[in-house]
């Protein structure tokens, strides 16, 4: 298991042998790379974690963590930001008054190293529950029923919402851009989308 006891596994994200995992603990998220080989019968070995620091961890845009992804390419990805308008915590209902939409894309290396930061303000996105990457540098934000495309450093995001209803379950890179994975609540049915280079569905 790639992390100490008590840290809860929350995401991963793969360049060849290299994975960058997030988890929880109580407190507050922990973020490692690790390499992993696999052998006999299946059986996956993990290198030491090795711990990754965040830009400014300090600041309110990286104050809790939204997804890791990768480029699948050369590059790690890790979204991170200030706490919703309501949430909930310990099974309390919570609210940040303070809420403005600060978010952060934070760039790594294969090799865990930090490269650079892409920062976030004033979100239009009602909720934000990751995030995904492709090769050319397109990114896409996404909550439970919008989906948000932009480039690294390059403008202002183009935003696709879905009627209500429809939630987005996942979001992952394909030749033709991004393929999304929705449900409708009231069809009880999966739906799928492709979020083309140009951020049209």
């Amino acid at each position: 298991y790639p992390f100490s006891a008590g840290v809860k596994l929350t995401g991963a994200a793969r360049l060849g042998n290299r994975l960058l995992i997030s988890g929880k603990r109580d407190g507050g998220f922990v973020i490692g790379a690790a390499e992993y080989k696999t052998g006999g019968e299946g059986a996956v070995n993990f290198s030491d974690t090795a711990a990754i620091s965040l830009d400014k961890p300090e600041a309110e845009d990286e104050a809790r963590l939204y997804g890791v992804a990768s480029d699948g390419k050369s590059c790690f990805y890790i979204l991170t930001g200030e706490a919703p308008k309501t949430y909930t915590q310990d099974g309390r209902q919570m609210t940040n008054p303070a809420y403005s939409g600060r978010y952060a894309v934070l760039k790594y290396s294969a090799e865990g190293k930090f490269l650079d930061a892409m920062r976030i303000s004033g979100w239009a996105g009602s909720d934000v529950a990751g995030i995904s990457a492709a090769a050319d540098g397109s990114l896409v934000i996404y909550g439970t029923d919008y989906v948000s495309s932009l480039k690294w450093q390059g403008g202002e995001p183009k935003t696709q919402r879905f009627s209500s209803g429809v939630m987005v379950l996942s979001v992952s890179p394909c030749s033709k851009g991004f393929f999304v994975s929705t449900y409708i609540w009231n069809a009880a049915k999966a739906e799928y989308f492709i979020l083309d280079v140009n951020g049209e569905l």
